[in-house]
């Protein structure tokens, strides 16, 4: 988890901006999904969709789940953000297959599907990504297995009190979904989002004695 070493850190660059000072675990939280939330959308790309993706560090927010399709309709996960590819499984007399769809803009989708030449079949399959649900042919299909970005749920820093001060536990809390790569990034966002005046130097130099620090206890 890299939650407790991210509010570390905001903690003691913040103290050094007499204008800003304490910031409190609520606030931290609030910054945190903030911070993010800008990050994942600057990955993402101005297109926010999978061809604009400039960042490896989305592949943490990558997600593999099996839908059912009903009638051709698949039901988007809640956390669903963008759609990354699907496949489905086809049992043949070429023994077990994946065979992936092919995704269609909302503008192609009914010629398509209305087309003797290039209708989407079992052998070519096809989907589009609409508002809360995705649609499938062919239509008789029951599953689908899928890969897509999803939006990360709010993070939460849990605690204990001992002799007085909250003492941070993993128990409960919920991290950020960004891995260790990205700490320095969080920490300068929830900074510029809660206004603190700071060098990247020191973001740098505090995370570096943060490391060394924990490597030495462990």
């Amino acid at each position: 988890m890299i939650i407790d070493k991210v509010f570390k850190l905001v903690d003691i660059i913040a103290a050094k901006d007499e204008s800003t000072g304490y910031i409190s675990s609520e606030e931290k939280e609030r910054l945190g999904d903030m911070a993010q939330a800008k990050l994942l959308d600057s990955y993402l790309g101005s297109k926010n969709d999978s061809s604009s993706i400039n960042h490896e560090s989305v592949s943490d927010f990558k997600k593999e789940v099996y839908l059912n399709v009903i009638s051709g309709v698949v039901t988007k996960p809640t956390d669903f953000r963008l759609f990354q590819t699907a496949s489905y499984v086809n049992t043949s007399n070429k023994g077990l297959q994946f065979v992936p769809f092919e995704e269609l803009r909302s503008d192609e989708w009914n010629w398509r599907i209305n087309s003797d030449l290039d209708r989407p079949d079992k052998d070519f399959p096809a989907l589009t990504v609409r508002d809360g649900i995705i649609l499938i042919e062919p239509n008789t299909l029951s599953s689908v297995k899928m890969y897509y970005i999803f939006n990360p749920p709010d993070i939460e820093w849990k605690f204990t009190v001992v002799n007085g001060r909250k003492v941070y536990t993993d128990t409960g809390t919920v991290d950020f979904t960004f891995g260790e790569d990205e700490v320095e990034n969080l920490v300068y966002a929830m900074l510029e989002l809660a206004g603190v005046s700071f060098r990247e130097s020191d973001i740098v130099q505090y995370a570096m004695t943060e490391s060394n620090r924990t490597s030495q206890v462990s």
